[in-house]
């Protein structure tokens, strides 16, 4: 993962997340931030009142977003209606996510467009945004993002009206936001964590409700089923020489049999989709700083560190957090380069017999490999730990 950094006033990063050989690629930035009061008379609107950018509706785009029935797409400036937009696009928003006060989106940028946030062409961007959209099949309440444009000159330093089609209730709102001229690498917020699993598990939690409904619906469907088989036996045993009615219950059942197999098809769907959107929600949980913070201590004792020297700044595996935060700033790069400073001499200077020796010496057995690749090479492992010739003399001796 990359980062361009582009000159502006406000601090914003582009970071560039992958690049195909045709020459398009992804990238993530801050496309919105929290508002203060916006006198929007002073605009290129030129609307009455006042406006503001919440905390509240950065969250409502994020959830919006998934309810959106087709794509958002992303053009270069100037910025267009909803219907011009209904053609090609320069790009297309993938995911949005709220960090800190901030709504940063995911984009998939087409080849040229690409190249040109690569090349540090575009320093800022304008981003289209409604209040409620009335769908076709459902109604949208809140904050929603509705598309935006790369551009170096907005109609004003906050925002300006664009034109809307019937599906948005109110007029499209465009926010400019420009990018900073810095390149560091920004921390990940525990809110980003927040968001995705509030969006996974309120995902799953409708997917479980729709998993419901269909489940009474079956039981219904499937009592309906039994009282029609009844009646049908019923018109067999008294109406034999017609059989009309018994004809009638049979083909009666037989759709509903088809109706159940759908239900129960729905159903089966429905469940595994809610199997993998919590796959996707363990996945989410597992991923935590103080797991990572484990990881990196252990991969550090098996290349060699000694155990003793990482437990001086504090218990990695209970509280692998409180270690972090209070010798490295809460900075994972910091805590990797000092493990990285560490000597590795134990790889050679621990081995005996290719069993490992207690944590809290100040060494640490070399592993059953290392072991093996010494008496290859003709050598006994259990030589690797002399350091002068007197240790070999008293250990031929013993």
């Amino acid at each position: 993962m990359g980062t361009v950094s582009l000159t502006a006033i406000d601090p914003a990063t582009i970071r560039i997340l992958s690049e195909r050989s045709d020459g398009s690629g992804v990238v993530e930035l801050p496309i919105l931030s929290e508002q203060g009061t916006i006198d929007l008379s002073r605009t290129a609107s030129g609307r009455s009142g006042e406006d503001a950018v919440t905390a509240a509706d950065l969250a409502d785009a994020v959830r919006n977003f998934s309810e959106w029935p087709g794509p958002v797409p992303i053009h270069t400036a100037p910025h267009r209606s909803m219907s011009e937009t209904a053609g090609p696009g320069d790009g297309f928003v993938d995911k949005l996510f709220v960090r800190g006060s901030q709504l940063w989106a995911q984009l998939d940028l087409t080849a040229p467009l690409f190249q040109e946030v690569k090349s540090r062409r575009w320093r800022g961007f304008s981003v289209d945004y409604g209040r409620g959209a009335k769908l076709a099949t459902k109604t949208i309440k809140g904050f929603v993002v509705a598309g935006g444009v790369f551009t170096n000159r907005p109609a004003s330093d906050v925002h300006f009206k664009v034109a809307a089609n019937s599906e948005i209730e109110a007029d499209l709102m465009t926010i400019f936001m420009p990018f900073v001229a810095s390149g560091a690498h920004m921390p990940e917020d525990n809110k980003d964590i927040t968001v995705s699993l509030a969006t996974a598990e309120a995902k799953a939690q409708s997917a479980e409700e729709k998993v419901v409904k269909l489940e009474a619906k079956l039981v219904d469907e499937r009592s309906a089923r039994e009282k029609a088989e009844t009646r049908a036996d019923a018109a067999e045993k008294t109406l034999r020489e017609t059989g009309t009615e018994a004809q009638m219950a049979r083909l009666s059942l037989s759709t509903k049999a088809g109706e159940i197999k759908d239900l129960e098809d729905q159903v089966t769907s429905l469940e595994a989709t809610n199997k993998d959107l919590r796959v996707k929600l363990a996945t989410q949980v597992n991923e935590t700083i103080g797991q990572k913070v484990t990881s990196l201590c252990v991969s550090a004792i098996k290349q060699g560190v000694a155990p003793a020297k990482i437990k001086q700044f504090g218990d990695y595996e209970k509280d692998p957090v409180k270690l972090l935060n209070s010798n490295f700033g809460g900075s994972l790069d910091s805590l990797e380069l000092v493990l990285k400073s560490f000597p590795r001499e134990a790889a050679l200077r621990a081995v005996n017999s290719g069993h490992e020796i207690p944590g809290d010496d100040d060494s640490a057995a070399v592993t059953p490999a290392v072991a093996a690749e010494l008496r290859r090479r003709g050598l006994d492992p259990k030589y690797a730990n002399l350091s002068n010739s007197d240790e070999l003399t008293g250990l031929k001796k013993s």
